[in-house]
């Protein structure tokens, strides 16, 4: 019997090539927590350290993969200018 929602072997093969950033709490030298966002890894870390467990976070330092340019289908421009500076958020 298939399952409703059937994940072909080239869908996991193309998902194997991302590179996953991982984040570490640690306890000394004892992994603690994994995450693949920075935020979460702070969020369980200030979490345990308020019940009094010394860990601290490790952040990976993989840089981030430069983001696809997505284009408007109406104009066929870009949606907005690519710039290094996120001062316009």
């Amino acid at each position: 019997m298939r399952h409703k929602h059937h994940v072909s072997a080239d869908m996991v093969n193309s998902w194997r090539k991302i590179i996953v950033r991982k984040h570490k709490v640690m306890l000394g030298d004892k992994l603690l927590y994994q995450a693949s966002q920075l935020s979460h890894a702070q969020r369980f870390a200030k979490a345990r350290q308020a019940e009094g467990v010394p860990c601290h976070v490790v952040p990976d330092e993989t840089p981030k993969r430069p983001r696809k340019v997505r284009i408007n289908s109406l104009t066929g421009k870009p949606y907005r200018k690519v710039t290094s500076d996120k001062a316009g958020r």
